[in-house]
């Protein structure tokens, strides 16, 4: 029964994280809609550029704190140590605050080293930004490990939506420079709706280092530091990447707006697989095998059926959503998008080997993937972005994400040893409907196509079994918090 319970839990929590991505993905499409369109394609690759490589200093300040709650909180709570959990926080936070100042610090000193072109004040803005948004992400990790996922998703979705009214205004009235500056009342909004969600876990009496008594915590925090710090650089190499190989903004800005889209895929897809990774992290200390296999494999069917929809429905109207939305002096965003389409499918596998190595405290098996990813990022992609610009770091992304997948997903199987072929034919089940590409002709014979091919593709995996009904009815029986769905 308690399984039941924490399953249910989880699935809850993965309903609400889908709806805050449906959000965020609608914020990524409105966000599209202005932001590029009033930046301009040289602008707006340099605020891609400055914000990309910010990602990398916000996430090293993470010191693998997501992960210490995510495996530790739920076997704490489980015996009854909430208090612990309280000082556990606390303490981490005091020691977030020295790494956010120094990595903000680094960033500016880096960037004003490798871009002079950049205004000085952008970069400043920039890196006070880092030290807000990193410090709001510790706040918001608790909630992984209390089995609240979705607030903590609300931290992401916050930032887009406040972010697209205050960037346009900015720039408005101070171009780069005053875009960057908006950032701050974002980040300092969402940081504000984090402590009050957060605020019976903050007492001040124990926001204090104490390094000695987290010196465990930190140990297991930093394995999996190595790897997500790896990660992020791989995840948002590609506009640096571009940069260092053509020095063209306007390729960074072509690619940026395509990897936004696929970004946005990648993060909801590892948001959703997180809101199971306190009940599962609960069946591994109990050492449920079989429990944890069948939840990777519902996990792995139904998380490729929507990467499939996803591939499909990008494929059949990415061209006309790019002209559309960014507008047509990005219509070579369009060819960029189809092999991070591709690439999307990948993701699922990595994403629960992910979850694998974190509920059963395997760091080194992110790093090793982390790094396979980021080496083949920056082996294949300087010479293939020299050579064909954004598309050819969009190829350098499908790559290194196949490798890294491949990687992941043999160290993770070889610890639970959980079945792919769930996720193998929902992907063959999708591929005959791309054919319906050599009938495009024009928007709405594409949208009737794109409608076509993802109805039909869906009634395939329910008829196959891949999704059954009763899997569909106990789904929905858990999000409405029913505790025997």
């Amino acid at each position: 029964m308690t399984s039941d319970v924490n399953s249910s839990s989880g699935v809850r929590n993965a309903g609400w994280l889908v709806a805050l991505r449906v959000l965020h993905l609608a914020s990524g499409v409105a966000f599209a809609a202005i932001i590029p369109r009033l930046m301009g394609r040289a602008d707006y690759g340099r605020y891609a550029l400055l914000t990309s490589i910010a990602d990398w200093f916000v996430l090293a300040a993470g010191l693998g704190f997501v992960q210490v709650f995510a495996q530790r909180a739920p076997r704490l709570l489980a015996a009854g140590q909430a208090g612990v959990v309280r000082k556990l926080f606390g303490r981490l936070l005091a020691i977030r605050l020295f790494a956010s100042t120094l990595l903000a610090i680094g960033y500016f000193i880096f960037m004003r080293l490798w871009l002079a072109d950049i205004p000085q004040l952008a970069l400043a803005a920039l890196a006070a930004a880092i030290f807000v948004d990193a410090m709001t992400g510790v706040v918001f990790a608790v909630f992984v490990g209390l089995g609240q996922a979705a607030k903590w998703g609300l931290q992401e979705v916050a930032n887009r939506w406040l972010a697209i009214g205050l960037l346009a205004l900015g720039y408005r009235l101070g171009g780069l420079v005053g875009a960057t500056l908006a950032l701050l009342p974002v980040y300092a909004i969402t940081a504000s709706l984090g402590l009050f969600l957060a605020r019976d876990f903050i007492h001040p009496s124990e926001i204090r280092p104490h390094w000695r008594g987290s010196l465990a915590h930190l140990r297991f925090g930093a394995a999996y530091f190595v790897g997500t710090l790896l990660l992020s650089i791989s995840q948002r190499s590609g506009e640096a990447l571009l940069r260092a190989a053509t020095g063209d903004y306007e390729q960074v800005a072509l690619f940026g707006v395509a990897y936004s889209l696929y970004l946005m895929f990648e993060s909801s897809l590892g948001a959703v697989s997180f809101a199971f990774a306190a009940p599962i992290a609960a069946l591994a200390a109990r050492e449920d095998v079989a429990a944890q296999r069948a939840w990777m494999d519902r996990l792995l069917r139904f998380l490729t059926v929507g990467a499939m929809v996803f591939l499909l429905g990008g494929v059949l109207l990415g061209a006309d959503a790019v002209r559309l939305v960014v507008g047509p002096s990005y219509a070579e965003s369009a060819i960029v998008l189809m092999p991070l389409l591709a690439a999307g499918v990948l993701q699922v596998p990595a994403v629960l080997a992910r979850l694998v190595s974190i509920t059963h405290g395997r760091p080194k098996d992110a790093a090793l993937a982390a790094a396979v990813r980021l080496v083949g990022m920056w082996a294949l992609g300087y010479g293939l972005a020299a050579m064909w610009g954004g598309v050819g770091a969009a190829l350098a992304v499908l790559a290194a994400s196949l490798a890294y997948a491949i990687v992941f997903t043999w160290r993770a199987r070889r610890v639970l040893g959980y079945s792919m072929t769930g996720g193998l034919r929902a992907v063959l089940l999708g591929l005959p409907f791309l054919g319906l590409t050599l009938l495009r002709n024009g928007l709405w014979r594409n949208v009737e196509l794109a409608m076509l091919a993802c109805a039909g593709y869906l009634v395939l995996v329910v008829v196959t079994r891949q999704v059954s009904f009763g899997e569909l009815r106990a789904l929905l029986r858990a999000v409405r918090g029913n505790p025997g769905g």
